[in-house]
């Protein structure tokens, strides 16, 4: 089950605007083409106008039928992390379907959780900026990750 326009209970139903239902419908025909970047790329456009969980989830099935792993695993651990349990069977396949996607996305990502000493003021994965103590997902292989001091001092190390 790959796109979902609405979701049963997963959110307060919205009030679309017009531009966001022609984005959906767009979405949808591109999908119907095969068109799965471009669906991709219409749904990122709806998360940007009303951040709904339903937009992320779409933008994390797509992410994950082109590969793009990182991105994938990002969106639908948020995806996963908002859905409230499910009341109906439907519901729980759903939910049930997008926990199997995230493990699958899981499945070919690693994971780097930086916890840098006193002092840091910076620290870039792969020239990324990262946040302390945040997960950063990557390819499988060699990264860099970058920390910078106070007063500009740098520190590089592969993981």
């Amino acid at each position: 089950m790959l796109l979902a326009t609405a979701s049963a209970r997963a959110e307060a139903p919205l009030k679309r605007s017009r531009a966001v239902k022609e984005l959906i419908r767009e979405a949808g025909a591109a999908l119907a083409r095969l068109d799965v970047a471009r669906a991709r790329e219409l749904w990122g456009e709806v998360y940007d106008i009303e951040r709904s969980n339903v937009a992320m989830c779409n933008m994390g099935q797509l992410d994950l039928r082109m590969g793009r792993w990182e991105e994938a695993v990002v969106e639908l651990s948020q995806c996963v992390e908002h859905m409230p349990a499910p009341r109906t069977e439907v519901e729980r396949r759903l939910v049930d379907h997008r926990h199997a996607d995230l493990a699958r996305a899981r499945r070919r990502v690693g994971e780097v959780v930086l916890m840098p000493p006193p002092g840091v003021v910076g620290m870039f994965v792969n020239g990324r900026g990262v946040k302390d103590g945040s997960r950063v997902y990557v390819r499988p292989g060699q990264h860099e990750v970058m920390a910078v001091g106070q007063e500009g001092q740098v520190a590089r190390a592969g993981v």
